[in-house]
């Protein structure tokens, strides 16, 4: 069918080269930034930016199983360890964000 439609093999060859030059495309791209980020050219952190730390409320179903859970009879560890997941999901993480510069100040 493709031989009645194009004698000479024209279409053929342009999708052939148009698939063999997408895809050596596609991989120039993919290597180039796994080379930036294995030389260091691309800082990894500023590629997958973390969201800012916003204080935000739990949803609904959230506070329900917050209280359900602490309604039933615990220990003071396990009300400890409820709060400090709670604070660190609020939060968003408890990592710094240093510079790691030293400034030296002469007198």
């Amino acid at each position: 069918m493709l031989a009645q439609r194009d004698p000479y093999g024209f279409i053929m060859t342009v999708t052939a080269v148009a698939v063999v030059f997408g895809a050596l495309l596609v991989l120039y791209v993919f290597f180039g930034i796994l080379g930036g980020f294995n030389s260091g050219k691309i800082d990894i952190k500023k590629w997958f930016r973390c969201r800012k730390k916003t204080k935000k409320e739990p949803d609904a179903e959230t506070a329900a199983a917050i209280a359900l859970a602490l309604s039933d009879e615990m220990s003071p560890e396990v009300y400890a360890a409820i709060g400090m997941a709670l604070e660190e999901y609020l939060d968003e993480g408890v990592h710094d964000y240093e510079s790691y510069i030293i400034t030296i100040k002469r007198k």
